[in-house]
């Protein structure tokens, strides 16, 4: 009997610990991030699936296979896009097609920034607001975190502020340059998406370079270490 009810226990935390797991999949894919990348991911792990041959049989081990294609493909995918504001602009044009450009008018940021917390990171961010019209008829709308500039945790308060200056300023010269798209919604006027940057290539602006920095000096405090002690 004991050992039936430590089979049901273990049974019992390996499904909760299933549901867990997977619940924090769907959030994080869904919900954290745009869930279009995942759709991307599966597309093409499929087209590799089917070219690709494979010495996996049964379905069983063939969706594990296909399973973890997807997470291979999925993760630099993510990442790509995090560091590419261009890619970004790009994709939502292309999923958006109905969206068409508009003046924008009477345009006023600021900027701010988010505390380290329990992370290895914070940002500074800007937010706009801005008018445009459409016909005779007049919108207003407020973009928030237009645009972030992460740092590592141990970044002082003087320098975050620092950078939360740096980012005010480009974002007030991208401004004055016109070095922005505002794209709103043919079907429902009052939605609309402004975009600050189309840049190739903007790492400082995803949080994958704060976390690169911390996990390289963790990683090179350990080599140091390590080399200390044998010297001794």
């Amino acid at each position: 009997m004991g050992k039936g009810f430590k089979h049901i226990t273990n049974r019992f935390f390996d499904y909760l610990g299933a549901v867990v797991v997977t619940a924090m999949l769907i959030v994080f894919i869904f919900v954290v991030n745009n869930y279009h990348y995942f759709i991307y991911a599966t597309i093409i792990a499929a087209i590799i699936f089917m070219v690709r041959k494979t010495s996996k049989q049964g379905w069983k081990e063939k969706g594990k296979y296909f399973l973890i294609l997807t997470g291979l493909v999925y993760v630099p995918l993510l990442l790509l896009f995090s560091v590419s504001p261009f890619l970004r602009f790009a994709e939502f044009r292309c999923t958006h097609a109905g969206w068409k450009t508009a003046e924008a008018e009477d345009l006023s940021y600021r900027s701010e920034w988010e505390p380290r917390h329990r992370r290895s990171s914070g940002y500074a961010y800007s937010d706009i607001s801005y008018s445009y019209r459409v016909g005779t008829r007049s919108f207003t709308n407020k973009e928030h975190s237009v645009e972030k500039l992460y740092y590592p945790v141990w970044e002082s308060d003087r320098k975050i502020l620092e950078l939360k200056d740096y980012l005010l300023q480009r974002t007030k010269e991208r401004i004055s340059k016109g070095k922005f798209i505002l794209l709103y919604n043919t079907e429902t006027p009052s939605e609309s998406k402004f975009f600050i940057s189309r840049q190739l290539l903007y790492p400082q602006g995803s949080e994958l370079y704060a976390y690169i920095i911390f996990i390289s000096i963790i990683f090179f405090s350990m080599i140091l270490s390590a080399v200390l002690s044998m010297r001794k």
